[in-house]
């Protein structure tokens, strides 16, 4: 399938995705954020913005003013004053049990 086709809708976009073939790697394609956040809206049915409020009611209800980092269910939240502005995947590290040091050491 080509472009042209999907552009003149002779096939389906999901028919087009699915025939795709890739390409030499010479001819990689780089997908921005605001594309990959329309591909999502708009091919995968999923409201971006619908989401976007439910996340900002969820974390105003439980962020303090002036909080910089929150940690939430594996997640950690960085804010820029009221603005969230990246989320990470919290490591998880085997906790060492907490050793007195003797005295003199």
């Amino acid at each position: 399938m080509t472009i042209d086709a999907y552009e003149q809708h002779e096939v389906s976009f999901e028919e087009w995705r699915q025939n795709a073939k890739p390409t030499a790697t010479g001819n990689r394609i780089t997908v921005s954020d605001h594309a990959l956040l329309r591909y999502l809206e708009r091919a995968c049915g999923m409201e971006i913005e619908a989401m976007r409020e439910e996340l900002a009611g969820i974390l105003s209800a439980i962020v303090r003013p002036g909080r910089q980092t929150i940690v939430r269910d594996g997640l950690r939240f960085i804010f820029r004053g009221n603005i969230l502005t990246t989320v990470y995947q919290c490591e998880t590290r085997e906790r060492r049990p907490y050793r007195l040091r003797a005295r003199g050491r």
